[in-house]
């Protein structure tokens, strides 16, 4: 899967960096459990869904490597985080609370 059709189709995407499987990890049960269309990769080097061969997701992220990037279904970004969270689960759950009641759809 290529980046671009990670974050096209009506969905929302989060996109982690090559340490961030916790916020994959929180947004996929996240999804699951409110029922959200969201796609999750990692993007990268080295063990990743996918990768950033010539380092232009490294380069213009603007996260670290433990960060994560919310795209809403629209392709804007609605949610960055620099770095790791303590809880992600939280964190998101949050994110798609504030989100989700803006459109009326909380």
């Amino acid at each position: 899967m290529a980046l671009r059709s990670l974050i096209h189709g009506g969905h929302f995407a989060l996109i982690a960096s090559e340490n961030g499987q916790p916020w994959i990890d929180a947004a996929d049960k996240l999804a699951r459990a409110r029922g959200i269309a969201l796609r999750s990769a990692r993007v990268g080097l080295g063990k990743v869904d996918l990768i950033d061969i010539r380092s232009a997701w490294q380069r213009n992220r603007a996260i670290s490597a433990e960060g994560a990037l919310l795209i809403r279904p629209d392709g804007y970004v609605a949610f960055r985080s620099t770095d790791a969270a303590d809880d992600p689960l939280t964190v998101l759950t949050d994110v798609f609370n504030q989100l989700l009641a803006a459109n009326g759809n909380g």
